[in-house]
């Protein structure tokens, strides 16, 4: 048995006086929703930022990979920090020694303490066969400008020592005669020290010291 609401005589039920208030809480709750999205989004941004800092830009290398070798027998196992450049960074084996195509640039100090806090040193040619081993490698490493090769530069442990006059390498070893041509700077009142690189497959002398270029750190096998 339904119960029946009865009402005063003469007033009626507007059928659209129940459902008026519809639009208005859709058009809120819509707004509601935008809002909290925007919230959303502003918070995950923010967290995105504080987990990933920005990375700062560097230059990589190379555009171009060269097969590379395991470590040298003798040589620590473990590699250097891969630090996502395009190819891994690796150590390419020759003869009792392993060099490392550094993919960080920094000036020949800078490269210097790189290859010693790696327990290396930078790259000491000792004669021909190794000058013309390292000039091969340094081919792997470019840039490709509209079809036009721009190798990248790279420090060796060679520098010019105004003391004594004298082309020096960082151990201290002596500089093999006629394995670089050399300039003569005893006369120069140059300041400025100046160092050796290799670039598209020649070895030259007299780069400036404090400019940045990439490093070739090496390491010798030990002797057991």
């Amino acid at each position: 048995m339904q119960r029946q609401t009865h009402l005063p005589a003469g007033q009626r039920v507007s059928p659209t006086a129940s459902s008026s208030w519809l639009p208005l809480a859709l058009a809120l709750g819509a707004q509601m929703l935008c809002l909290l999205l925007m919230i959303g989004l502003r918070v995950y941004d923010a967290m995105v930022t504080e987990i990933c800092p920005k990375s700062q830009s560097v230059t990589q290398l190379p555009t171009s990979c060269p097969n590379q070798t395991p470590c040298l027998p003798g040589t620590p196992e473990e590699q250097p920090r891969d630090t996502g450049e395009k190819c891994p960074v690796q150590w390419v084996v020759h003869k009792d020694s392993s060099c490392l195509f550094s993919p960080e640039k920094g000036t020949w100090e800078q490269c210097h303490s790189s290859c010693i806090s790696q327990s290396a040193q930078l790259l000491t040619i000792e004669d021909g066969e190794e000058l013309d081993f390292i000039k091969k490698e340094s081919f792997h490493y470019f840039e490709d400008h509209d079809g036009v090769s721009q190798y990248y530069t790279f420090w060796i442990g060679l520098s010019y020592d105004p003391g004594s006059g004298k082309w020096v390498w960082a151990d201290d070893l002596d500089l093999s005669s006629g394995l670089f041509d050399l300039q003569d700077l005893s006369l120069k009142n140059d300041q400025d020290r100046v160092c050796a690189y290799i670039h598209g497959g020649r070895a030259k002398a007299g780069g400036i010291c404090r400019e940045t270029h990439f490093c070739i750190c090496e390491k010798r096998r030990k002797e057991s």
